[in-house]
């Protein structure tokens, strides 16, 4: 019995310190949170993941609910949900709706988390700040087009023009930066605004 006591008490004090493993993926609050280069590039990679995600139900509805495409398949009923959107006999439920508008305001709720959290301190953190602004004026161009009226898009255009136009003292222009926001794609964005506007 003595024997068995001692092996259990060695086995359990010889694993003890196999317990003290550090959290992984605890970022802390978001109060503690932003301070740094890495920080700010670590919620700016969120943003992008947002965007990314965007893709499939943002490419489908605004193809079709166009005249550029039309939906089709091996026969009637063969992609339902894509053909009502298609045809404009989809309502308010309809998935791929749905899907993109959630994911559109989840893209401008990580992009205010940036604009809002990160003081733009560093030249790091200017970027991350003007990207973050950059992709919540999209999400907001898109939504408006999508899912909301006129009035509303008018006060959101008030918001981008004073926020887009400072973006040149921080974004690159395009052949220094590929594959993220540079400063002609944010010229090329706010004449779209402006052209939607006196439509």
């Amino acid at each position: 019995n003595i024997c068995l006591i001692a092996c259990l008490g060695l086995g359990i004090t010889s694993c003890e310190n196999r317990l003290d493993i550090a959290k992984h993926g605890n970022m802390g609050s978001q109060e503690s949170f932003y301070k740094t280069d890495e920080e700010a590039d670590q919620a700016l990679a969120s943003v992008y993941l947002s965007f990314r995600s965007l893709h499939y139900n943002w490419y489908l509805v605004k193809n079709l609910l166009s005249d550029d495409s039309w939906c089709g398949g091996g026969s009637r009923g063969d992609n339902a949900d894509l053909e009502k959107l298609n045809e404009y006999t989809f309502g308010i439920d309809h998935s791929n709706i749905q899907s993109l508008y959630s994911g559109l305001y989840n893209l401008i709720y990580n992009a205010c988390l940036i604009t809002d959290k990160v003081e733009p301190n560093t030249t790091e953190k200017k970027r991350c700040v003007a990207e973050a602004k950059f992709f919540r004026a999209f999400a907001h161009f898109e939504l408006i087009g999508v899912c909301v009226d006129r009035i509303m898009w008018l006060q959101f255009f008030e918001i981008h023009v004073r926020e887009l136009v400072f973006l040149d003292q921080v974004l690159p222009h395009v052949s220094d930066h590929f594959g993220k926001p540079f400063l002609e794609l944010v010229e090329i964005f706010l004449v779209e605004e402006y052209l939607v506007l006196v439509e």
